[in-house]
């Protein structure tokens, strides 16, 4: 049994892809299949949902062309791709604002009324719908903020040691908790 020359020589009839058009399309497929998005990697949103994720959050996207010249070509992937994200506090604002204003309306309340409410429960929405429903009355006044700026500021001075809380503390204690005076604090940026 001899092997002859014809027989090791690939023809159009034992090719694996009949013509070579097919080879390179099918090479081709298998290349940038890698650098198609597959349909794991896009986040199942609602339409609504999609809007508000773009203005809440700013992605940037970065090639790494540079680190491909710099390593001489090799090893980096010249389509690779760096993505940042960051909050967006404009688009923030704007959703927030567009929640408030739902609030209003589903409460029938007026859109300043809700703000002021929002600003007294330490900006707490779940706390603002319940203040709203008259689940919960823990609301914060000025001259309560400013009791606690008072309390804050006689303890800095006193060398970080808590002075004895004088009457008016003493009365915001007993009526909202320590808890919720904690909770106040931290809301006010007045914690040590």
């Amino acid at each position: 049994m001899f092997t002859t020359a014809s027989s090791l020589c690939y023809t159009a009839q034992k090719r694996p892809f009949q013509t070579i058009s097919l080879m390179a399309e099918k090479l081709k497929q298998k290349r940038f299949k890698r650098y198609t998005p597959r349909e794991s990697e896009f986040p199942a949103y609602e339409p609504w949902e999609f809007a508000k994720q773009m203005d809440i959050e700013i992605m940037e996207i970065k090639t790494n062309e540079q680190s491909y010249i710099d390593n001489k070509k090799i090893n980096v992937p010249k389509y690779y791709r760096t993505v940042t994200k960051r909050e967006d506090e404009d688009g923030l604002c704007k959703w927030l604002k567009l929640e408030l204003e739902q609030m209003a309306v589903e409460f029938s309340k007026d859109f300043d009324d809700v703000v002021t409410i929002f600003s007294q429960v330490n900006c707490c929405k779940k706390a603002t719908r319940e203040r709203l429903a008259g689940e919960t009355f823990c609301t914060w006044k000025k001259i309560e903020d400013l009791i606690l700026e008072t309390y804050k500021e006689a303890t800095v001075k006193n060398g970080g040691v808590a002075p004895k809380p004088d009457r008016q503390y003493q009365c915001l204690i007993d009526e909202k908790g320590q808890t919720e005076i904690n909770r106040r604090n931290i809301f006010l940026g007045l914690t040590l």
